[in-house]
């Protein structure tokens, strides 16, 4: 009996001397969790390669399943890179996902790849990490200096290189044909 009255004692001069935590607005609770996902708000994954250049991929929020480790959900997602060469690669979309197991990043619907001044609009692309390469494997259009591209693939390899697939180039009237082009 003297234990819980000494413990109670203790508890009502905690209560009296510490003060409550503050609380909190309503855009500050957090939901509460269901159990199948952690949802991370504004994540940031950054680094560099091997050979020391700069990546950061960023998302408004990220989603990562509690019984599997990938791939990791993205909404409003960003990746930042750049090539061998320096030049600035930037990829944003509406969606996308993070497998870190395999090093891939893949971003879909709006997607804006920007290469330099150039900015090309797609539905999906492939980033891989480990192999440093951009993949875009669906038709895509774009403006290159003074010529118009067309073709139905485009991989950006570390080196800087474009290698477009299956497709046209032209530049001031003149259509030319080719199964494969590279750009530097």
């Amino acid at each position: 009996m003297r234990g819980l009255l000494a413990i109670s004692c203790i508890v009502l001069v905690m209560l009296a001397v510490c003060p409550a935590a503050p609380a909190r607005a309503a855009e500050e609770v957090l939901p509460p969790p269901t159990g199948s996902a952690l949802v991370l708000r504004e994540p940031k994954f950054s680094g560099q390669t091997r050979d020391g250049r700069h990546y950061e991929l960023t998302a408004k929020t990220a989603e990562q399943p509690l019984h599997t480790p990938d791939p990791m959900l993205l909404d409003q997602a960003r990746f930042a890179s750049q090539t061998s060469s320096g030049n600035a690669i930037t990829v944003s979309a509406a969606a996308g996902s993070y497998d870190r197991v395999n090093d891939l990043v893949t971003l879909r619907r709006d997607v804006v790849l920007t290469i330099g001044a150039a900015q090309i609009r797609l539905d999906k692309v492939t980033v891989d990490m480990g192999k440093k390469t951009l993949l875009v494997e669906e038709p895509v259009s774009f403006e290159w200096q003074d010529a118009t591209f067309q073709a139905n693939r485009l991989e950006l390899s570390d080196n800087g290189f474009i290698v477009i697939g299956d497709g046209a180039l032209t530049r001031a009237g003149d259509v030319i044909r080719f199964d494969r082009y590279a750009l530097q």
